[in-house]
């Protein structure tokens, strides 16, 4: 059973492909026409299904629809912190004598292993020092081998090629950004926008759309 409660259940809270399938339904006293036809449905204002009515004196009175064919005016039942541990108790035997109380809950203990995981990113921070912001890819690759040879198979192009070190680090936005030319594929430029080569693509490439143009 999935329960779905909010204050104001528009289609930002709450997407309308969702509260259209929520049959049953519950309102409290609300303020106004829009948002009691929010919770009990189109029209249930004008056909006489107000919350609005409720006034603040009546706590847990609430209108109730979608079961039967009318929406009928019910009650909660209050449940203060003693009562709510006593039916906490008594629904912890029902699930013990069902044999369904696993886990932390029925006092298990669980042994904590260690994990051969590692960490892309984490691994890349490790070889690329300060000092290097921009690395070729390859160069990456080797450290990561040296790094960890059993992970990234010894930096061999054959078994980690630079294209997908890039590819990898691609989703998490490392800093990545279009530059003027490109580099050879598989490799990032390290060269500064302002070097004599980059400089030299950007102008002829310039000079060329002058003359299409």
């Amino acid at each position: 059973m999935l329960l779905l409660a909010t204050q104001r259940p528009d289609a930002k809270a709450l997407p309308t492909c969702i509260s259209a399938n929520a049959s049953a339904r519950w309102c409290l006293k609300v303020m106004g026409q829009l948002e009691n036809d929010m919770v009990l449905g189109t029209s249930s204002y004008k056909r006489g299904i107000r919350a609005t009515m409720f006034s603040w004196k009546d706590k847990g009175i609430h209108y109730f629809v979608g079961e039967g064919a009318d929406a009928r005016i019910v009650s909660s039942i209050y449940i203060d912190a003693p009562m709510a541990e006593v039916i906490g108790l008594r629904a912890r035997r029902l699930r013990e004598a069902a044999g369904r109380l696993t886990g932390h809950a029925a006092g298990e203990s669980f042994e904590e292993r260690e994990t051969s995981g590692f960490d892309l990113l984490a691994d890349i921070l490790a070889v690329v020092p300060a000092e290097e912001p921009k690395l070729w890819s390859e160069v990456v690759v080797a450290r990561l081998g040296e790094l960890r040879p059993d992970v990234y198979g010894g930096g061999e192009p054959s078994s980690w090629p630079p294209r997908s070190s890039r590819t990898a680090s691609t989703p998490a936005r490392c800093g990545a950004r279009p530059r003027p030319g490109r580099a050879p594929t598989g490799a990032v430029s390290s060269a500064p926008a302002s070097s004599p080569r980059l400089r030299s693509v950007t102008e002829t490439g310039t000079r060329a759309s002058r003359v299409r143009r």
